[in-house]
């Protein structure tokens, strides 16, 4: 009985040891998760309340400000609507492209999946310089292409709806490899004997796509939908170096306008914009908070 003790005294003292160690190793992720996470949100909270430049109690009155600032709501309606139509195209090609590397030779599928993922390397900022090149009005490839058959070059940036295609086919080039892989995932996971079972019931392919394939990526999509949501809301750098955020403010991004606020130089508003940045912290705390909500519901009904 006493030796029974003694051992179990032991065991105990040993697992206290290990979850003492598990501390020490996620420590440093804490501190730094504190100093240059929450440390700095609860500063940004206590300035939106105060004026910039003498610090006194002001209230509501900074969210006042940008919830009447007619640009910051039409920022929010410009990449809405951009968001609608990227985020779209984003999951249908991705599906598609992972579809196409799923069956493909297990050599070419390697090198596609290269291809595919291999702008996800490129800043954004090279993604931009490269637009210019191509679409410059004035000398870009498409300019002297439309040129050589007498037609009238294009100015991207001003006409029509050039400006939102081109800041929703850059971003499209850039994110289409990394959503492509994860759908891809999604896929290999679903359980062969579904396909098995499929084929021995004759399915043809549209009716294994839409009864097998999709509903069991259910959870992809739903993740998908959410980071892409989350990445056109924080979207600056292509609608700043490509466009501008214009012609007349039509591609300006909320990121952009808070950007732009903050530098201004006068400092009055500078709060604002600390103001505006919690307002899309939580419209983007609230996509996730829904996702991950779904996402739980369907791990339920699976198990």
């Amino acid at each position: 009985m006493i030796k029974e003790r003694s051992v179990t005294q032991k065991n105990g003292r040993k697992y206290r040891n290990q979850d003492n160690l598990g501390y020490l190793y996620v420590l440093p992720a804490v501190l730094m998760l504190t100093v240059f996470a929450c440390i700095p949100l609860v500063m940004a909270v206590l300035r939106s309340f105060r004026d910039y430049n003498t610090g006194d109690w002001v209230g509501l009155s900074n969210f006042d400000y940008i919830f009447k600032a007619p640009v910051f709501l039409q920022s929010f309606g410009n990449v809405i609507g951009m968001a609608v139509v990227g985020v779209a195209l984003q999951l249908f090609l991705s599906f598609l492209l992972a579809q196409l590397v799923k069956k493909s030779t297990r050599g070419f599928s390697g090198a596609l999946k290269v291809i595919v993922y291999l702008p996800s390397l490129v800043s954004s900022v090279i993604v931009s310089i490269i637009y210019h090149l191509l679409t410059n009005h004035r000398g870009g490839l498409f300019a002297n292409l439309m040129i050589i058959a007498d037609l009238d070059p294009i100015v991207f940036g001003v006409d029509g709806i050039w400006p939102y295609v081109s800041i929703i086919v850059s971003d499209l080039w850039l994110g289409l490899g990394g959503s492509t892989l994860i759908m891809l995932a999604g896929m290999l996971s679903i359980p062969r004997e579904y396909y098995e079972a499929a084929a021995i019931d004759g399915a043809g392919v549209f009716r294994v796509i839409f009864n097998i394939t999709m509903p069991n990526l259910k959870n992809t999509f739903i993740f998908l939908l959410s980071t892409q949501l989350t990445g056109k809301l924080q979207m600056l750098d292509l609608p700043l170096m490509i466009t501008g955020g214009g012609p007349a403010n039509k591609t300006l991004t909320p990121v952009l306008y808070l950007y732009r606020l903050f530098n201004d130089g006068s400092g009055a508003p500078r709060n604002v914009s600390i103001a505006g940045s919690l307002i899309i912290l939580v419209v983007i705390a609230t996509l996730n908070s829904l996702a991950f909500f779904f996402l739980q519901s369907k791990k339920s009904e699976d198990a």
